[in-house]
């Protein structure tokens, strides 16, 4: 529900040691439905372009793909004002978007750890597809406002199967 993702957001400005970075993980699982790998992979070259400017859409690589599998979706404006956001304190300029406190890159192992963190930190026991799954159940259900389909939220999602899609849907 949108206000338990805000209370997420709360959790992580009321405790965390790494409020942008995980600001931008919460927003890219919950509002772009970006796998833990598919975050931990991300580089800056993913969300910009040549010049330095936030797209309206994030690469994921074949690095980063479930599979191997490339897609390119769209950016959220909470998910981009948020990235940047970081970008602006971080001041990275090329590579790897998330670091752990020792200032390595961020593994999937990493993010898969620290959602739930946050999750419990707001009350919640969330896993690191909690996020991923909240996202494509409120884009099936909006996606007939915009003229969308299910095979829409489909290709979002990165899903080969229409039938593994319909599984992260939760029915209202």
């Amino acid at each position: 529900r949108e206000h338990e993702v805000d209370r997420l957001f709360e959790a992580v400005k009321r405790s965390s040691r790494f409020l942008a970075r995980d600001t931008c993980i919460i927003a890219l699982s919950f509002f772009c439905g970006l796998r833990a790998q598919e975050i931990a992979y991300l580089e800056l070259r993913d969300i910009t372009d040549a010049s330095g400017v936030l797209h309206d859409r994030l690469a994921v690589t074949p690095k980063a793909g479930k599979n191997g599998k490339p897609r390119v979706i769209p950016l959220p404006a909470a998910a981009k004002e948020a990235l940047a956001a970081y970008l602006a304190e971080t001041g990275i300029e090329s590579g790897p978007l998330f670091f752990d406190q020792f200032q390595r890159p961020m593994t999937p192992t990493a993010v898969h750890k620290q959602i739930p963190r946050i999750g419990e930190r707001a009350g919640f026991d969330i896993t690191s597809h909690s996020g991923r799954r909240t996202c494509l159940t409120l884009a099936a259900r909006k996606a007939h406002l915009v003229g969308g389909s299910l095979r829409d939220v489909q290709l979002l999602a990165g899903h080969a199967s229409l039938a593994t899609t319909e599984k992260y849907i939760e029915a209202s």
